[in-house]
């Protein structure tokens, strides 16, 4: 069996254009065995993969396995799974929520253009910065504290 790699990165607009999910679209019309694998950090990853009809196929995430996380699939982190900070007001704006306390940003939550939790910036009573990158599983696939 051929394992393809392929090139497309999270958030294209068309995984369908990407010269080796032509190839791997060709072999599943043909009943070629394959499988693929993707070294990046992929939030989106299964969503484009239906996208382009891939989603049945055996695919491997090495960011997955580096991580431990051997779950194909999952529930997506919405709205009403943020733990919002007290008191907060929040403004909508495009695929963003900002979350104010009085004058002072606490909170943006930015949203995947498929309406998931994309990522998530807190800003700490310590002054520090915390942002969360969801996958379209529900998964925090980083967490960065600047």
């Amino acid at each position: 069996m051929l394992t393809l790699m392929p090139t497309f990165t999270s958030g294209t607009d068309h995984p369908e254009i990407d010269p080796v999910i032509e190839l791997a679209t060709m072999f599943k019309e043909n009943k070629v065995p394959f499988s693929m694998l993707f070294t990046n950090q992929m939030p989106d990853l299964r969503r484009l993969l239906y996208q382009v009809g891939l989603e049945t196929f055996s695919w491997t995430n090495v960011y997955d396995d580096i991580q431990g996380i051997h779950m194909k699939s999952g529930m997506p982190f919405t709205i009403e799974d943020l733990v919002l900070p007290k008191e907060a007001i929040p403004y909508f704006l495009g695929r963003d929520v900002f979350y104010f306390q009085g004058s002072k940003k606490v909170m943006q939550a930015h949203f995947h253009k498929e309406g998931f939790v994309y990522w998530v910036e807190r800003r700490l009573p310590s002054g520090e910065v915390v942002k969360e990158q969801y996958d379209d599983r529900g998964f925090v696939t980083t967490r960065t504290v600047t």
